[in-house]
């Protein structure tokens, strides 16, 4: 009995209305904030998977992939356009219940001299909702000693999806003196990123019983950096992220250490650069996440799992979810330096 009012906890979770979010946030650009298509690299693809309370009951499952790309930025000095698209799955728990999200991004970004930018992004798409009640279970099918399917529920077994259009905008600050770079060991490499967006503007109606249950406009700070350790191969990659929708706030911080294995350099394009980064992150009264990244080429693989740390630690086992990322960058704009590093 005790697990089936945390599996009823954990639905009543899933049907918030809130937002999801990826323990690895830094490699889910567009999640964060339209003002980041473009913003490090000109040409970005990534792809997020994430597995959650499995262990509680059926898991919840989040699924995300993301292409951005910068628009003539060699040729224009005053600034650039980038564009991205972004697609967000979310299903939670046996009702399915979740939403399904689509959407443009358009931002330009000023260079305020060679190493800063400033951008401002927008984005537009579609937002749908959808549940499907006939695989759940109730309190009236409780019958005193088990549960029992041969029970009348009393709900509605169908909810109707809907669709709605959404809204967001945000600005990024970005400095670099890496050239697009990701690991260059022994020049002191500094990447920041610094960044405030809002998402949901039009505060879409977000009720399957037509009430007037609205999508709270969600607020994102995040911050995240690449700072390189003079004459090593070693670097640290500090980050923080912070998600307020309505009642609910999320604070989340930490960092990893990266450690360059081999050099990809501009006059040996056979090298393949290589490195790995590990690390961990606290999501406030929440979870620590554990994480790992290793960089090959243009590609960087992530691994992250959430172990849960809060009151729910009682249903759970202590055991969060499982993130995986797959991430591909390119700059085919940068210009060449000599004894420099691609990667």
């Amino acid at each position: 009995m005790k697990k089936l009012i945390y599996i009823l906890i954990f639905s009543a979770i899933g049907a918030q209305a809130q937002d999801v979010h990826f323990s690895q946030f830094y490699a889910a650009p567009l999640t964060q904030n339209p003002a980041m298509a473009g913003a490090n690299y000109d040409l970005q693809a990534a792809m997020n998977y994430k597995d959650q309370w499995r262990n509680v009951n059926s898991p919840f499952r989040t699924f995300a992939v993301s292409y951005d790309m910068r628009m003539m930025a060699k040729e224009s000095k005053g600034g650039f356009l980038a564009g991205g698209i972004n697609f967000v799955n979310d299903r939670a728990g046996s009702s399915k219940m979740g939403f399904t999200m689509a959407d443009i991004s358009l931002a330009y970004h000023i260079r305020l001299n060679h190493k800063n930018t400033l951008g401002l992004g927008v984005k537009s798409g579609v937002l749908q909702r959808g549940a499907d009640l006939n695989n759940v279970s109730w309190g009236t099918q409780f019958d005193g000693q088990s549960y029992n399917s041969a029970l009348a529920s009393g709900e509605v077994a169908q909810m109707n999806n809907f669709t709605k259009f959404d809204m967001g905008a945000g600005m990024a600050w970005t400095y670099d003196n890496t050239n697009g770079g990701r690991n260059l060991a022994g020049s002191s490499p500094l990447r920041i990123n610094v960044g405030f967006s809002a998402f949901h503007l039009t505060s879409p109606d977000f009720s399957f019983l037509g009430s007037d249950e609205k999508l709270h406009m969600k607020y994102v700070g995040h911050a995240n950096a690449l700072i390189g350790i003079s004459d090593s191969r070693w670097a640290i990659l500090p980050g923080m992220m912070y998600y307020r929708q309505g009642t609910a706030q999320e604070i989340y911080a930490g960092a990893l250490t990266k450690v360059t294995l081999s050099r990809s350099t501009q006059y040996n394009e056979r090298a393949e650069g290589a490195a790995i980064a590990f690390g961990a992150y606290y999501r406030a009264n929440d979870a620590v996440s554990t994480h790992l990244l290793i960089d090959y080429a243009a590609f960087t693989f992530g691994l992250s799992y959430d172990i849960n740390v809060s009151d729910l630690k009682v249903g759970s086992n202590g055991r969060g979810g499982l993130e995986l990322s797959i991430s591909y960058v390119t700059n085919f704009y940068k210009e060449k330096i000599k004894g420099g590093a691609r990667h």
